[in-house]
C-alpha cells in the first residue's frame, strides 16, 4: 500500500508541475526530477540501475504504452526486486523485467546493452574509491546515453545511507572522467534539477 500510494503521488507530481513548488518533500522532489528525465530518454530500451521500488521504471512504462520500449530494472537487494515486481504486477505492467545485479561486480556487463541507462540517486550510496568501477560498468552497458542523478549535499545524509557528497564541480569532474574513458567519443554535460544530473552520451562510432 505504501508503494501504491507513493506511486499515486508521484504520478500527480509528474503531471502537475505546480505540485513540486507547493510541496517540498521527497515525493515532490523526485516527481520534479522524473518529469525532467522524461525529456532525456532516447532509444527503445531502458535500464534503471538501483531501481529500489521501481517507481521510475513503472512511470516510464505507463507513458510508453503500448510497450514499445524494453524496460529493465536491476538492484543488488532481493527484497527491493520483490517490491518492484509486486508493484509492476499490481498496476498491470507485468511485462517489466527485474534482475538481481550489482554495479560493482565484474559480471554486470552480462546484462547486455541498453539505449538509455539511468542511475538515479545511486552514486552517493557508494564509497569514493568505488565510483570509477561503477561508472565504467554503467558505461559498458550504455549503448547511447547514460543519465546519472545525485543530490547536492553539504554532508552525507546517514539516515539514507549516503557515503559521500556531490556538488556541481565534482559531478562535472566525473563527466570528464567518463569522456576520457570513452576516448572523447561522445559528449558529457551537467544539468541542475533537484540536485545534479550528469548526462554522458556516446557517439555513434563508440
Amino acid at each position: 500500500m505504501f508503494s501504491l500510494n507513493t506511486l499515486k503521488l508521484l504520478r500527480r507530481g509528474v503531471e502537475q508541475e505546480e505540485c513540486a513548488s507547493e510541496r517540498r518533500d521527497s515525493i515532490a522532489s523526485f516527481a520534479s526530477l522524473y518529469r525532467h528525465l522524461f525529456s532525456l530518454l532516447v532509444g527503445e530500451s531502458l535500464l534503471d540501475v538501483g531501481c529500489a521500488c521501481a517507481f521510475w521504471p513503472v512511470l516510464v512504462a505507463e507513458r510508453d504504452l503500448p510497450y514499445h520500449r524494453k524496460i529493465t530494472g536491476v538492484d543488488n537487494r532481493q527484497d527491493a526486486l520483490h517490491l518492484s515486481m509486486q508493484l509492476a504486477t499490481d498496476v498491470g505492467l507485468s511485462h517489466l523485467e527485474f534482475l538481481l545485479a550489482d554495479v560493482l561486480t565484474p559480471t554486470f556487463s552480462h546484462l547486455g546493452s541498453f539505449d538509455t541507462v539511468t542511475a538515479l540517486h545511486l552514486l552517493e550510496h557508494l564509497k569514493e574509491d568505488q565510483l570509477a568501477l561503477a561508472l565504467e560498468n554503467l558505461l559498458q552497458v550504455t549503448r547511447k546515453r547514460l543519465i546519472i542523478a545525485v543530490p547536492y549535499e553539504n554532508h552525507p545524509t546517514g539516515v539514507y545511507g549516503h557515503q559521500q557528497v556531490f556538488d556541481q564541480k565534482k559531478l562535472a569532474q566525473w563527466g570528464t572522467w567518463g569522456m576520457a574513458y570513452l576516448d572523447g567519443k561522445g559528449k558529457a554535460w551537467c544539468e541542475e534539477k533537484e540536485g545534479g544530473v550528469l548526462i554522458i552520451e556516446k557517439s555513434e562510432s563508440s
